[in-house]
């Protein structure tokens, strides 16, 4: 099977993800969401998703546990989520957390810049 079909569920998730978190209003028990994109060094679905589950265990988040599609960990005050998406050349890492002070954003930087330089071995 290609691996753009082999993502499908992942996408669909990504984007479901993205349309509810821009549709729910404002609130103040609504904290925002911040999330990045970044291609990482595999080509495979399992290996991005190892990844971000070493990349939650190495910044010392908690609660981790990893689905079919997603890794999710959480910190004091925030909540995490990365999952992998298929992109002709390879995978990218959706990084999203929610949270609601500079944490949120802190988080989603360093498991970007983290993820990125992961490789392999295979």
């Amino acid at each position: 099977m290609p691996a753009c079909r082999q993502n499908l569920p992942s996408l669909a998730l990504v984007a479901l993800t993205l349309t509810v978190a821009s549709a729910i209003p404002a609130a103040a028990a609504s904290p925002p969401l911040y999330w990045a994109a970044r291609q990482v060094h595999t080509s495979h679905f399992n290996s991005c998703l190892s990844f971000a589950k070493k990349v939650m265990f190495d910044l010392h988040l908690t609660d981790i546990h990893q689905s079919q599609s997603d890794v999710a960990g959480r910190t004091a005050n925030t909540h995490s989520a990365i999952t992998c998406v298929g992109n002709g050349s390879g995978m990218t890492a959706v990084i999203m957390v929610a949270g609601d002070n500079n944490e949120s954003a802190q988080l989603r930087d360093a498991m970007a810049n983290r993820i990125t330089k992961l490789v392999p071995f295979d």
